[in-house]
């Protein structure tokens, strides 16, 4: 979680994503606008950005009364979502235990992860989901990993290709991931009566902390970013491992209620995206270059409006919401270039797209 940047240099642009003038870096404007993501030539940034920031800044709005437009506005919201964090951390102090399983119980409830329940139900998969003062951290790279010189492999041409097709594949992956995750930011709306019998204050404080976290991305120019997260505390995390028994174990941690709910998305999409036949030096040196929190902060941009354009081709029908994990298997599956080339047909929302989706779904009730 940012904490408050009232020494920041914070630049101010309008910005016309939502028919309003509102508060964005402009260089990563730019870079939504005309190129310079993560992700690549032809990749529908503009449209995905489009899809979230307008209703997040209603979110914030909705929250804290502030529509930010300057730098004033957004050093106040920031202080306001430190202070939402640390009060929301000592009402919950008190009943983390019943939280935590709340949080492992809200996420698989959600259609897509129902199958999951049914792998922990038959002992196939595990959860252990903590609310915590003190975040455990894996270790993430700022940037990239720069290339052994001693790696032979490189200096293939199509060896090299190979791998960057990989990298690429899992900036899209990684997107994808924070995507679903920091849409259900909001989940905690789900449980509003439970919360409401713990105090409640507690939704309005997580509506804060959740929006004006996510507008903290866009507003915070990249150099100032990195500056940050060199020694930013983390506010949640999540690794996968395997227990002595071989079953695998997503481990969740957050400071708060609706950071847990994330960080087990994003555990369980993690756990989506394994690929078990991969080599495993090839996805040692792939997650070296594109798991950094570098681009981390675009997944979390431009990730949420992507998922949600994704998630259109399933329709409606949590029948058909609850194929996704087999859906996204597939897809996971797939060489990197024809899966880049169909998600963002998906994306982009073109028949094409729609018609894979739909036609996947129909094998998989078929099966």
């Amino acid at each position: 979680m940012p904490k408050p940047l009232a020494r920041r240099i914070l630049t101010e642009m309008p910005i016309d994503f939502g028919g309003q003038a509102d508060y964005i870096d402009p260089d990563k404007k730019h870079r939504i606008e005309h190129g310079g993501h993560p992700y690549g030539e032809g990749f529908p940034s503009n449209e995905a950005a489009s899809e979230s920031y307008p209703d997040m800044m209603r979110k914030i709005e909705r929250y804290t009364g502030v529509r930010p437009r300057n730098q004033r506005d957004v050093q106040r919201l920031m202080m306001q979502m430190q202070q939402s964090v640390m009060t929301a951390m000592q009402l919950e102090y008190d009943h983390r235990d019943e939280l935590q399983q709340v949080a492992v119980d809200l996420v698989l409830d959600l259609p897509e992860f129902r199958g999951a329940r049914a792998a922990i139900d038959r002992g196939d998969l595990r959860i252990q989901a903590e609310l915590t003062e003190q975040v455990d951290l894996p270790r993430r790279h700022l940037e990239a990993e720069p290339d052994d010189p001693n790696n032979t492999d490189l200096q293939v041409p199509e060896i090299a290709q190979q791998l960057g097709d990989e990298v690429s594949k899992r900036r899209f992956v990684n997107m994808m991931i924070q995507g679903n995750a920091i849409n259900k930011n909001h989940a905690y709306h789900m449980v509003a009566d439970r919360l409401r019998q713990i105090d409640p204050q507690l939704l309005n404080l997580y509506g804060t902390m959740v929006s004006v976290g996510e507008f903290a991305y866009w507003a915070i120019p990249e150099d100032h970013w990195k500056q940050f997260m060199r020694h930013a505390p983390a506010g949640g995390s999540v690794r996968l491992s395997r227990g002595e028994d071989g079953v695998p174990v997503i481990h969740a941690q957050a400071v708060v209620f609706p950071v847990l709910v994330q960080e087990i998305v994003k555990g369980l999409m993690e756990y989506l995206s394994h690929e078990e036949d991969a080599d495993p030096e090839t996805r040692k040196y792939v997650r070296g270059k594109a798991d950094t929190l570098t681009d981390e902060q675009w997944d979390v941009m431009i990730g949420p409006g992507a998922w949600r354009k994704f998630m259109r081709a399933f329709g409606d029908s949590e029948e058909d919401q609850a194929f996704l994990p087999h859906v996204y298997d597939h897809l996971i599956h797939l060489p990197p270039r024809e899966f880049k080339q169909i998600v963002t047909n998906i994306i982009r929302g073109t028949p094409e797209g729609h018609r894979y989706v739909r036609e996947l779904i129909h094998r998989f009730k078929q099966a």
